[in-house]
């Protein structure tokens, strides 16, 4: 496994990546009438890397900066 997607892998509190399967839901979802009044908006798939906590939590528990 290269570096960087380890280190991604790593750095996302559910420990994994998205995967296409997951994208495409969301896509159909936002395509889907259940969202025909949503626009411009962002919709992260990071599995929690956004989250400001986490980092910190990270950092608690000896992992590098």
């Amino acid at each position: 496994m290269p570096a960087y997607k380890a280190a991604a892998i790593a750095a996302t509190p559910l420990g994994r990546l998205v995967t296409e399967a997951e994208i495409g839901r969301m896509v159909a979802l936002l395509c889907s009438p259940a969202f025909d009044f949503v626009t411009g908006r962002a919709i992260v798939l990071d599995g929690g890397r956004s989250l400001p906590a986490f980092p910190r939590l990270n950092l608690a528990a000896g992992a590098e900066p």
